[in-house]
């Protein structure tokens, strides 16, 4: 009995500071001074109570519940320790969007997971790309915040340049393309040098076509700098390829991006090109492409994940146009 009265005011005092624990944490708090028959029979006794709720095996959650969707994050990192909430859970928790499908995905380096669903919200686990796995590189563009359902409660989230970038490269995670379209459409303060870092740093020539070719239909609603398309061009692949692997169907092919997209994709939003005044002149366009520049001009297309140096020739499409400070 003695032991029970023990364990009752740990699980109290563990409550206000765990939203969600687990029972490695009560025996952690009880010093280990109950049997693992007593303290289920313990935990049972508090889910009867409505004290707190079972989200799985091994996981429970302090009722009342403020965020489901929060508490479900905060579970996930228990399921793995290195989770990182991504795709569109990371565009609802960071209040950027609204994830229709009530699931709570996270990256992980975990090789599998038991399936949960708690209160019709599912957990499902993704993979890193293999670039940032090959350089132990999965944190870059993610940061640690607070979750707003009690103290000492915290996530791994991916940004918001990275979830744009991800969503684009596995649209396959958030369903069909128009709601999609939809969300990633209102992302305009985006910081898109990040967004070209990031990018690059998943050496995928499809990926940099992808994003290239999206915010070539944003340009002027976002104000998208002629020479952040010019660098995700250099990126490009050299020869056309399907804008989703496993779905090969008749489309427009994007010449500049070398993307063959679906019409009922490129017809969501035709591209708006900026006025000449504020994109390259056809002059430079002309001379870039012609033979004594072609013989000179040399592009690099990015550090490969071998550390290589790769240098091409643009497919095609304005060359950056590099101007002195210096007067003549």
């Amino acid at each position: 009995m003695d032991a029970v009265i023990v364990c009752m005011a740990a699980l109290t005092a563990l409550l206000p500071d765990r939203p969600v624990f687990t029972v490695q944490d009560l025996a952690d708090h009880t010093g280990h001074a109950l049997t693992s028959k007593t303290r289920d029979r313990l935990l049972v006794a508090c889910c009867e109570e409505r004290r707190i709720e079972r989200i799985r095996r091994g996981i429970y959650a302090r009722l009342p519940i403020q965020s489901e969707l929060l508490t479900a994050c905060v579970a996930a990192t228990h399921l793995a320790p290195d989770a990182v909430i991504a795709f569109g859970t990371a565009l609802e928790v960071l209040g950027l969007g609204r994830d229709r499908d009530r699931t709570c995905t996270f990256l992980t380096t975990s090789a599998s997971l038991q399936a949960t669903r708690w209160r019709g919200i599912s957990f499902r686990r993704a993979s890193h790309p293999r670039a940032l796995l090959d350089t132990a590189a999965t944190c870059l563009e993610t940061a640690i915040i607070p979750a707003a359902i009690g103290a000492g409660s915290s996530i791994r989230v991916t940004t918001a340049e990275r979830t744009f970038v991800d969503l684009l490269a596995r649209q396959r995670l958030m369903g069909e393309w128009p709601p999609l379209w939809a969300t990633l459409s209102v992302l305009d303060q985006l910081d898109l040098r990040r967004v070209v870092a990031y990018v690059e740093q998943l050496d995928n020539a499809t990926v940099a076509a992808k994003v290239g070719w999206f915010l070539e239909r944003h340009e002027q609603a976002w104000h998208v700098d002629p020479r952040v398309l010019a660098q995700l061009e250099l990126m490009a692949p050299r020869r056309p390829l399907y804008f989703e692997r496993l779905i090969r169907t008749n489309g427009q092919h994007a010449r500049r991006w070398n993307l063959m997209v679906p019409a009922t994709l490129a017809d969501l939003l035709p591209v708006r090109r900026l006025p000449a005044t504020t994109r390259y002149s056809r002059a430079a366009r002309n001379g870039a492409r012609s033979p004594a520049a072609r013989a000179v001009q040399v592009f690099a297309a990015g550090t490969g994940t071998d550390g290589v140096r790769r240098v091409r020739r643009p497919p095609h499409g304005p060359t950056p146009i590099h101007r002195s400070n210096s007067s003549a």
